[in-house]
């Protein structure tokens, strides 16, 4: 994702690492506005096992997933991803995996995580299983 985020905002600085040692505050000025997605805890863990697909088809190529979900509460509300993709443009097919393990949160840990990092929550939505949050730095 970063690669594609990188050819698609030349312009723009990346940085890659773990969120949890990234200062998202020292980025912003006093005012400044937060705007992020992640997963609703209560959502995800409602619906985790299964083996969810999809088939998306953007402009002439198709894109074909198919995940495999099972809980791993090590650290929180996680759990184990485990995605196989297919990608054809019609003349070749690419095949590739990812496995990951991802983290969900309810509206209150992050009402809770923005205010000890000294952010005012604005809003919290949910979208199916994504939560869109925006906040302020105080």
């Amino acid at each position: 994702m970063l690669a594609i985020a990188k050819k698609e905002n030349a312009d723009s600085r990346f940085v890659h690492g773990d969120m949890r040692r990234f200062s998202v505050r020292k980025g912003l000025r006093p005012g400044g506005i937060l705007l992020f997605d992640d997963f609703d805890a209560r959502t995800i863990f409602h619906r985790l096992h299964g083996r969810p697909k999809e088939h998306i088809r953007p402009s002439g190529s198709t894109l074909d997933r198919v995940s495999k979900n099972s809980p791993n509460l090590a650290t929180g509300w996680t759990w184990n991803w485990d995605a196989r993709y297919e990608i054809s443009d019609g003349k070749r097919k690419r095949r590739f995996r990812d496995r990951s393990i991802l983290r969900a949160f309810t509206p209150d840990e992050l009402r809770l995580c923005l205010l000890f990092a000294g952010f005012e929550t604005m809003r919290i939505s949910r979208e199916s299983a994504i939560l869109f949050t925006l906040a302020r730095k105080s």
